[in-house]
């Protein structure tokens, strides 16, 4: 993964020092990113930018996934997000400084191998939990013909009065309520960061 971003960020590097070679009379309106950021890893994105307004106004979608594995000797997780966002480009042409705003749910996937249920027993259990969020994200992207790069930074707040888990073991399946100020600040209030790297055409 190392050798890969290294070998994208020199790509980048030259683009960037040799952006006339690669200017086109007219934007590629749509874009498809791969990012790595926290919290989530991994994250593909694609944005489609509309031809009025200076291409000022775009749609964009996101999936990510954090694949966290053992977070303690008996207790698994991994992270699966998506979003559907509107992105103002502030001086026009679909690149440079803009303003992202969407929707984001995250589904949290749990895996405890020693869960004690109503039968005052360890057993494995598996639960699933959905939290829904307004992100907001200020970034910049710049855009060298068919190769762009863009960095975000943001901050989310989470819509969610309570949240209901799914918990699912030896057979049986219970719904397990919490309170919003149960979930950790963390979850509650998430910072972003994403640096992607792509191709418009």
């Amino acid at each position: 993964m190392k050798k890969i971003l290294s070998t994208l960020l020199v790509l980048f590097s030259l683009l960037l020092f040799n952006s006339e070679v690669f200017a086109l009379d007219e934007i590629e309106n749509t874009r498809i990113d791969l990012n790595v950021g926290y919290p989530t890893l991994y994250t593909v994105g694609l944005e489609y930018v509309f031809s009025f307004a200076g291409d000022r106004f775009a749609l964009n979608a996101d999936i990510g996934y954090l694949p966290l594995g053992k977070v303690e000797d008996d207790f698994e997780l991994k992270i699966l997000d998506w979003s559907a966002n509107i992105r103002f480009y502030f001086f026009g042409d679909g690149e440079g400084l803009n303003f992202n705003a969407g929707f984001l749910q995250a589904y949290f996937f749990a895996t405890d191998t020693d869960y004690v249920g109503e039968s005052g027993t360890a057993e494995k259990a598996e639960g699933t939990i959905a939290l829904n969020y307004l992100r907001l994200m200020l970034g910049y992207r710049w855009v060298w013909g068919h190769f762009t790069l863009s960095l975000n930074g943001g901050y989310g707040f989470i819509l969610n009065k309570n949240a209901d888990m799914e918990v699912t073991y030896a057979g049986y399946t219970r719904t397990e309520t919490y309170d919003i100020d149960e979930i950790p600040k963390a979850l509650r209030n998430p910072i972003f960061v994403t640096i992607g790297f792509g191709f418009a055409f």
